[in-house]
């Protein structure tokens, strides 16, 4: 688990509660492919239905890809893959019409009156192969066990920060004291 961030816009009903951009060999879609996945939850005590709901990677285009019209029990998730092959049949395997930068991008969640439900703005952080960024105790953390389709828990391994050195790399004549944060 990485360092906390700064937690994205959430609202009171659906949830962007955990994704993966960079899925190598954590879970295959139908078509037997490592596809981005992005886990939305419910923490409402009733249904929410998902028609008209949409998620985008497009600031300028919130309703890129829109949800079918299905049903997110309340406590429960809802699986779907960003894999850019655009399919939205509900009751199926939901693909998105974009894949995830595992650079870090613009993603949003927007309800049906045009609201955003969640949002990293400008973009969430750099993800790594096959580990996931998901909300936990009131923050975005990064896990090294992905628990798509499940609650998120912290796992027993910590990926830490790259070391920042008070000293660019290179060439000097004369020797001096380095230090790391």
């Amino acid at each position: 688990m990485f360092s906390p961030v700064q937690v994205p816009a959430q609202s009171d009903t659906l949830i962007i509660n955990e994704f993966m951009a960079s899925n190598q060999t954590t879970i295959l879609d139908e078509d037997e492919d490592y596809s981005d996945w992005i886990e939305i939850y419910n923490p409402t005590s009733g249904p929410i239905e998902l028609q008209g709901w949409s998620i985008t990677d497009d600031k300028a285009s919130p309703q890129k890809w829109q949800f079918p019209g299905a049903v997110i029990e309340a406590n429960d998730y809802l699986l779907l893959f960003a894999s850019d092959k655009d399919r939205g049949v509900s009751g199926n395997e939901l693909h998105t019409n974009f894949k995830l930068s595992a650079g870090g991008e613009y993603l949003a969640l927007v309800d049906p009156l045009g609201a955003i439900a969640a949002e990293f703005d400008p973009e969430y952080p750099e993800q790594y192969a096959d580990m996931s960024y998901g909300f936990y105790d009131n923050d975005y953390v990064i896990f090294t066990l992905p628990t798509p389709g499940e609650a998120n828990l912290p796992s027993e391994h910590q990926l830490l920060p790259a070391p920042e050195f008070s000293k660019e790399h290179g060439f000097y004549d004369s020797q001096f004291d380095v230090e790391i944060k």
